[in-house]
């Protein structure tokens, strides 16, 4: 998404799971990859990188993905990625339906647009 900054850190630590979505995402605060860019992604990519190996950006060059499989690549390290957006949309995407409560085949993960009192709520899951 146009990023010019662009971090990639192995995070080793175990991390807290008192406040966490469900039982099972509990298996998700160990060790972790983080990528950090400067970018910030548009609602249309958000509603894109759901749709796994369907591709439709190659003539789009402002587009995620445009020369590849964009944020798709991530499955090839991870069974649910997630991310924070414009520090107000968290999501996560769960295909397996494995970690997140009510995920299911047509619908695999969630997308919450957070505040102060979700964080509060959710405070190890920031925590990660």
């Amino acid at each position: 998404a146009r990023a010019s900054i662009l971090h990639i850190v192995y995070d080793k630590r175990h991390h807290s799971k008192g406040t966490v979505f469900s039982e099972e995402w509990k298996d998700l605060h160990g060790p972790a990859l983080l990528v950090y860019s400067d970018s910030v992604f548009s609602a249309d990519d958000i509603i894109d990188i759901q749709e796994i190996s369907l591709g439709n950006k190659e003539t789009d060059p402002t587009k995620t993905g445009q020369f590849g499989i964009g944020f798709n690549s991530v499955y090839h390290l991870t069974d649910c990625p997630s991310f924070i957006s414009d520090n107000e949309n968290y999501c996560v995407f769960d295909p397996h339906c494995r970690y997140v409560r009510d995920a299911t085949d047509n619908d695999p993960g969630m997308h919450w647009k957070v505040s102060e009192e979700f964080w509060k709520q959710y405070f190890d899951v920031k925590q990660t």
